[in-house]
């Protein structure tokens, strides 16, 4: 039997679900062509707790619940709430998604620590072409970036360690799985949706970037699988 809430509409128990839902009637409403009433986008309930679906795109309700997305592929839902947890923003039903796809989970700490060290890393080779060559007086600007760097490279390291405890929780969650450790469609998926919107600002150095840095990924699971 289909749960309801106090507000009479259909409840679903997480966002992934209502998502889904979302898409079926979404299509179903496409292929009927009916025009009074299209399902627009779904919201977390104050009374239930659940989520439901609205045909309103703003109003009361888009004012009193948090963002949501309505295609993006899971793995990058999961980092949103991944990412509200490591911050201590995530709200329970946030929590309770991700207790209920651990794999999910730890795919998506997996990509939060692979970025931040990306970060990392990209500071550090710009600060390197900063350098003046050997026998050249450093600049102040030099050693004025280098302080930055290494303030935001002390922060970034923190959360990385923060990222791991986490990801070891999470291991423990999931106990032996071989497959937590490869290169999956869904990383696909995301590496993909990343590339794109930089195609979108036309930034071709970040999309350099980030092809090589996904490639090495893969090239790095790869060795581990074999």
């Amino acid at each position: 039997m289909t749960a309801t809430c106090a507000t009479g509409k259909i409840r679903y128990p997480d966002e992934a679900a209502a998502k889904v839902a979302l898409v079926s009637a979404r299509t179903a409403a496409a292929l009927r062509k009916q025009a009074n009433r299209r399902e627009a986008r779904v919201y977390q309930c104050p009374h239930c707790d659940g989520w439901h679906l609205t045909s309103s795109t703003s109003g009361e309700k888009a004012r009193t619940v948090r963002p949501s997305f309505v295609l993006e592929p899971p793995l990058v839902t999961f980092r949103r709430y991944a990412e509200a947890d490591l911050n201590q923003n995530a709200g329970p039903a946030d929590v309770r998604t991700l207790h209920g796809n651990p794999l999910l989970w730890y795919r998506a700490l997996q990509q939060v620590k692979f970025d931040v060290q990306n970060h990392i890393a990209k500071d550090r080779r710009s600060l390197a072409a900063l350098r003046p060559p050997q026998g050249v007086p450093i600049p102040a600007a030099y050693l004025a970036a280098k302080r930055d760097l290494d303030a935001r490279s002390a922060k970034r390291l923190h959360f990385v360690r923060l990222v791991e405890r986490r990801l070891d929780e999470v291991r423990s969650l999931l106990g032996p799985d071989p497959i937590r450790d490869r290169f999956t469609v869904g990383d696909v998926v995301a590496a993909f949706v990343e590339i794109v919107e930089m195609a979108e600002r036309r930034d071709l150095r970040a999309i350099r970037e980030k092809a090589g840095f996904h490639a090495e990924r893969w090239s790095e699971t790869s060795t581990k699988s074999q």
